[in-house]
């Protein structure tokens, strides 16, 4: 008898990775204000926050984000409270005095609070886990004891994230991202098109706050790291976005290795600008250099910018 070895080939497709397809459409825009109230001078605009806590996460695809003032709970409550939200699936982002929270900077030495991210916990040993910048602008995974989380919680309002995406399914739309690479290519005030819901928030945006920050911060510069590290990691996103445009045919596919090459330049002296600011921590001999390659990254940005949105197709 003959056998017939026939075979079934399943496929599936679970569609386009909707988080690839957010991250493209965001992290666009820049904005710079000397004055912020939360020192972090230059950061990326996706619309505006209400107050300087407020996370952009309240608003997001992928997360639910919940306020709660636990000024109300006592001691017992507050260690329960956190416990039970973990065990609920929720991560929770609390303002501690770090003088009390071993591996930190201030630990033992002066009493600074700021934020951190509780992501677990060990009942046995009685501690959480935290994650959280450990000093010298470095991330690092910490535990606080139950006791010193008593003594070192500022007993302010709890952010509570938690996985949930959205019911409706999130699609590229290229017709946003060109008009968001059109207001950082001409400095525009992105904050206006939501006058609707929040406040504008005044600052500069887009290209111009490469000359902002040499008029307001040129000591900024050279001193906060941070402001270098967010050009090079607003550079490295737009190498990926342009993968991502190339990938789905957004872009003119004659213009791919001249956009490619622009691109890569770009990047490259994000790169050097990023690294002179770092030795210029360990030894302050490169101002000048950091200040040339801060112009030239401005050249590369708006010849690579203004071409994109010639190649970009709707």
């Amino acid at each position: 008898m003959a056998i017939n070895n026939a075979h079934i080939r399943i496929e599936l497709f679970f569609g386009d990775n909707q988080y690839r397809a957010w991250k493209n459409m965001n992290y666009i825009q820049l904005f710079f204000n000397e004055q912020d109230s939360n020192t972090v001078f230059l950061d990326y605009f996706m619309y505006p926050r209400k107050g300087w806590d407020a996370s952009y996460n309240c608003m997001s695809n992928f997360l639910d984000t919940e306020y709660f003032n636990c000024s109300c709970l006592d001691e017992e409550e507050i260690i329960k409270y956190v416990v039970d939200s973990i065990n609920n699936g929720y991560y929770l982002n609390i303002s501690f005095d770090e003088f009390y929270i071993e591996g930190k900077y201030s630990y033992n030495k002066v009493h600074f609070d700021h934020y951190n991210l509780v992501h677990g916990y060990d009942e046995n040993k009685r501690v959480f886990y935290l994650f959280g910048y450990k000093g010298g602008g470095k991330l690092a995974k910490t535990t606080i004891s139950f006791e010193n989380f008593l003594k070192s919680y500022g007993k302010v309002s709890v952010v509570r994230y938690k996985l949930s995406y959205n019911s409706v399914v999130y699609k590229f739309n290229i017709a946003y991202v060109k008009l968001v690479l059109f207001e950082y290519l001409n400095s525009l005030n992105s904050s206006t098109r939501f006058s609707g819901i929040l406040s504008q928030r005044d600052g500069t945006y887009g290209l111009s706050i490469f000359e902002a920050i040499k008029e307001k911060g040129r000591s900024l510069l050279v001193k906060d790291h941070r402001i270098s590290y967010v050009l090079c990691e607003h550079c490295r996103i737009m190498k990926e976005r342009l993968e991502y445009l190339q990938e789905y045919g957004y872009t003119d596919a004659s213009s791919a290795d001249i956009l490619d090459e622009k691109c890569e330049d770009m990047l490259n002296y994000a790169n050097l600008l990023k690294n002179l600011v770092v030795k210029h921590y360990i030894k302050p001999q490169y101002e000048d250099d950091i200040i040339k390659r801060f112009d030239n990254l401005y050249e590369k940005e708006v010849a690579f910018y203004s071409l994109l949105l010639q190649k970009i197709k709707e």
